[in-house]
């Protein structure tokens, strides 16, 4: 009996460990394909202002009834964080933009920063109780379907990428808002443009941290492996 006990107790103890592990590292990066009915899903996403939508189960659009959509993915990130958009449709100009969001703020709160594109124009959005002011704007990169746009915000620098590559002369520099979510977003009164995945993560070093894809860290999994090599009593 004592044996079956000593052996037992490394296996409670450990799916014990794993459970508090689970929790604490269910955190960025988190990957989205919107590959369902539904943006929400539960509490995945906190309608930060408006309501972002899914369409046709496959993209993540902007609600055409609205002028500002904004949606924060529901974890805990760091203040320098990230988000990335992979582009589906795009094929709309001025009124249609659509990308991603920094430090979004809480439920109906329409604060948080606004990095969105259109076919033909990216634009850096400072939004404040639901109202908007350009930070900063570039009418040279064009965007098509499959392009990737990145926003990075260190301190108060806002930096975007396109395809990996920093667009020259695009920054903001704001101090608005120094906590929140990464999530996506959209400006303007149409609705053709569409975000096809979305990756959010923290910036470390640097560098934003992006997932690789999955839908959600594989650490738990690692530290399951790890606290099962414990001895057996024979």
């Amino acid at each position: 009996m004592r044996r079956l006990q000593l052996i037992q107790f490394p296996c409670v103890l450990a799916l014990a460990l794993l459970t508090i592990v689970m929790v604490l590292w269910a955190a960025p990066p988190i990957s989205d394909d919107f590959e369902r009915a539904s943006l929400g899903l539960g509490t995945t996403y906190i309608d930060t202002f408006g309501t972002m939508a899914i369409v046709s189960s496959s993209d993540a659009q902007q609600n055409a009834a609205n002028d500002v959509d904004a949606a924060g993915y529901n974890d805990t990130f760091a203040d320098d964080q990230c988000a990335e958009a992979t582009f589906g449709v795009m094929s709309a100009g001025s009124g249609d933009n659509i990308g991603v969001c920094l430090r979004c703020g809480a439920a109906d709160s329409g604060n948080g920063y606004l990095i969105v594109a259109n076919t033909g124009g990216t634009f850096i959005v400072e939004m404040t109780g639901g109202g908007i002011g350009i930070e900063d704007s570039d009418v040279v990169v064009t965007w098509a379907p499959g392009d990737v746009l990145r926003a990075e915000m260190e301190g108060t620098i806002i930096d975007v990428f396109k395809n990996d590559v920093a667009i020259s002369g695009l920054q903001g520099d704001d101090a608005s808002f120094t906590s929140g979510l990464a999530g996506i977003a959209g400006v303007g009164t149409a609705n053709t443009n569409t975000i096809e995945s979305a990756r959010f993560g923290n910036m470390s070093g640097g560098s934003c941290v992006l997932s690789a894809g999955a839908a959600a860290p594989h650490r738990p999994i690692l530290i399951l492996q790890l606290l099962f090599r414990f001895p057996t009593i024979q």
